[in-house]
Formats: structure tokens, C-alpha cells, sequence
């Protein structure tokens, strides 16, 4: 799973913005929102399978003791 985020992350959303950069103004927003707004996605997904990662090891520490 957090080969897929990573992916996600480093592959897919960058690549998206270099294909189609003006996605959301299709939903009226401008462009610059679009260069701000996207790259913020990974960011966020990179912080929860962070914090995942960190909760999950902390558990498996607990259950060994």
C-alpha cells in the first residue's frame, strides 16, 4: 500500500499536471489554483500513510511486550 501512495505521489499527480494543467479550470478555478491546489493531494497522502505507518508500528511494539 505505501508503494502505491508513493507512486501515487511521486508519478501519478506530477504527471497529471504536466498532461492536463488546467484541470480545474474546467471547474472555473484559475490556473495558478490548479498549480497550488493539486500537488497539496500527495502532500496530505504522504502525511496519512505517515502517521498510518507510525500507529501501526507503535501497536505491533505494543502487542510483542
Amino acid at each position: 500500500m505505501l508503494l502505491i501512495i508513493l507512486a501515487g505521489c511521486l508519478l501519478i499527480i506530477p504527471g497529471f499536471l504536466y498532461i492536463q494543467p488546467g484541470i480545474l479550470g474546467m471547474l472555473g478555478f484559475p490556473y495558478i489554483v490548479s498549480l497550488l491546489v493539486l500537488p497539496l493531494i500527495p502532500a496530505v497522502m504522504l502525511g496519512a500513510i505517515g502517521v498510518y505507518t507510525l500507529f501501526l508500528s507503535d501497536h505491533r511494539e505494543e502487542d510483542e511486550k
